[in-house]
């Protein structure tokens, strides 16, 4: 479905509400949408790019190896 014909869908739904309560809801979920996304920085972005590249190489490490370390020090 197009962005147009869902923002026809929404308006048309929205015009049918009646309950004050549920118009607030909805403007509230609205505000929170926005609060929800997120600006990354160009550091942080190239932060995110170079951990992408490194997962299509292959330069990880398991789970269960990252913890082992800590393990290792709670035996101390």
């Amino acid at each position: 479905m197009r962005t147009s014909d869902l923002k026809d869908k929404i308006i048309k739904r929205v015009e049918e509400i009646n309950d004050p309560a549920v118009l607030s809801d909805v403007i509230n979920l609205l505000e929170l949408e926005s609060k929800l996304l997120v600006h990354l920085s160009e550091a942080e972005k190239a932060f995110v790019k170079e951990g992408l590249n490194d997962i299509e190489l292959g330069n990880t490490i398991s789970h269960e190896d990252v913890m082992k370390d800590p393990k290792k020090w709670l035996e101390k």
